[in-house]
């Protein structure tokens, strides 16, 4: 199997990188460092998601009978991939990833692209769970598993920070007082299996394009930083530690477009294949963040540079998907037997 992109998706991954690097610069993620994680985003913030939904970027996994762009999982991990090199400060990926749930439930009002504003969705995993931008979303999707999976939508949902983690770019907001309202959503279970796993797939290619970004900045800083007379890029142990961190993206990449392709060609591996995609990803960008933040010396632990922004955004990501979830999922399909730790006396 060939694991690479056609030009269809290169294209697109060009043009969102072009829009995010003119209205997503870090000098826009310090602005809204910033600002109070419980209030309103900023203006430049809003500004971007204005022309994210421009480009039809929320459209991308519907299908041209609902006006939408009629791509497929593929596409949405070249495009995450930006987001996370970005570190965009905007729930874009759960947007786009709810679009076709929405549209099998028949909101055609929300989904609807005469709307005056593309609308932001937020997703709580469960009525307990926190939710990324949630206060700010004003789509809101609750999922429910039971004996059997369901989804609620809030509309718009109620909510409120509750914990402002390290990445303040990212606060975290819980459900009001009543985490049971809302609409039940009229869905196929495959449907709502098809969400949870898209939104899987998007962190993992997130955190390649986190773990990438992280990378290009300590390239540039390496070599215009001297010590003893010499770049400190010129340093074998410097040069060494980036070359396995660009090992580590390079392995992490086809993982994710494998786990894509599998989601969109229907493989009934694709649970497996996306599990290995976001431990793969995890793995990558937890030692992009260990690794460049080391190369950088004091500067890398200096909030006031903005590599300390995307390494955050990779620890959040990281507690998002769950590894020891994955880890305990792939034991089961190739059968290694789970054992439970017991705790010391």
């Amino acid at each position: 199997m060939r694991f690479d992109l056609t030009e269809e998706h290169r294209a697109l991954a060009e043009v969102t990188a072009s829009l995010l690097a003119e209205l997503c610069p870090p000098e826009l993620l310090a602005r809204a460092w910033e600002s109070d994680p419980g209030g309103s985003p900023e203006p430049e913030v809003e500004r971007l998601w204005d022309a994210l939904a421009e480009l039809g970027v929320h459209r991308l996994l519907l299908d041209e009978a609902s006006d939408g762009l009629g791509l497929d999982e593929v596409a949405l991990a070249v495009v995450c991939e930006e987001l996370g090199h970005s570190a965009v400060p905007l729930p874009v990926a759960e947007t786009i990833c709810a679009m076709p749930v929405l549209a099998a439930a028949g909101r055609d009002d929300l989904v609807d692209p005469a709307r005056d504003r593309a609308p932001l969705v937020a997703w709580w995993p469960e009525p307990a769970a926190l939710a990324a931008w949630g206060h700010q979303a004003t789509v809101g999707l609750v999922g429910e598993d039971g004996e059997s999976p369901a989804l609620r939508l809030l509309d718009p949902p109620a909510a409120r920070v509750v914990d402002v983690p390290l990445d303040r770019c990212r606060p975290l907001a819980r459900l009001g007082d009543d985490p049971t309202g809302g609409q039940p959503l009229e869905l196929a279970a495959s449907d709502i299996a098809a969400l949870r796993l898209r939104l899987q797939l998007a962190a993992a290619a997130q955190l390649v394009g986190l773990a990438r970004r992280m990378l290009a900045m300590t390239l540039d800083y390496v070599r215009g930083r001297e010590q003893f007379g010499v770049p400190v890029g010129s340093f074998q142990a410097i040069k060494h530690a980036l070359a396995d961190v660009h090992l580590r993206v390079e392995f992490a990449r086809p993982a994710v477009w494998r786990a894509a392709w599998s989601m969109s060609s229907g493989d009934s591996a694709a649970e497996s294949h996306v599990s290995m995609a976001v431990l793969a990803s995890v793995r990558a960008a937890k030692e992009a963040a260990r690794v460049t933040i080391q190369a950088h010396g004091a500067m890398g632990y200096s909030a006031e540079y903005p590599l300390h922004m995307f390494a955050k955004r990779v620890w959040a990501l990281e507690a998002s998907v769950a590894p020891a979830d994955h880890r305990r999922m792939l034991g089961r399909a190739l059968g290694v037997p789970t054992t439970t730790r017991r705790a010391s006396a």
